[in-house]
């Protein structure tokens, strides 16, 4: 797979993960209105009940809690990369999006060995399981068809390594 052809694949997955809006809505097309997806990300990401269903956060899978040592972890990556985090951005720095949109920009500057480090030896410990949770949880197609994309795409990477 080309660099390019990977950093396109992080990015898209990522915009998908994010809190829906216009742009979103607009590449789907008519398949669904606005209020549906907002609904369902907040069911599946923010507040279901009676917990959340696929916090997208790493932590909360590695660590068993939000903002546990593992999210230090990532920022001193982000770091390590002479990344910051931007202050008006709310999330926690292991978002899935953010993580995603890290892995891009190493790809994007030549750093594929400590790209390909973050993701095996934090990404891949905690995606695979937040996936397995949308997938099964999800009521709308959307979630379900871009989650199996992006947990495909990552278990051939995993296979790709043995």
């Amino acid at each position: 797979m080309m660099a390019n052809e990977r950093v396109q694949i992080y990015l898209g997955i990522s915009r998908c993960f994010l809190y829906p809006d216009e742009v979103l809505l607009r590449r789907l097309g008519e398949d669904y209105s606005l209020d549906e997806l907002c609904i369902e990300y907040t069911r599946l990401f923010i507040n279901g009940y009676p917990k959340m269903i696929a916090p997208p956060y790493g932590s909360v899978y590695i660590d068993g809690r939000l903002m546990g040592p593992s999210t230090m972890q990532v920022l001193a990556e982000y770091e390590k990369a002479g990344l910051g985090l931007n202050a008006q951005f709310k999330e926690p720095p292991d978002y899935i999006c953010s993580e995603l949109e890290f892995m891009a920009y190493l790809w994007t500057q030549g750093k594929k060995q400590q790209e390909e480090e973050f993701r095996r030896s934090y990404f891949l410990s905690w995606a695979p399981t937040f996936f397995e949770r949308v997938i099964k949880n999800t009521k709308l197609q959307f979630y379900k068809d871009i989650t199996i994309t992006a947990r495909d795409f990552f278990m051939e990477d995993i296979r790709g390594y043995k």
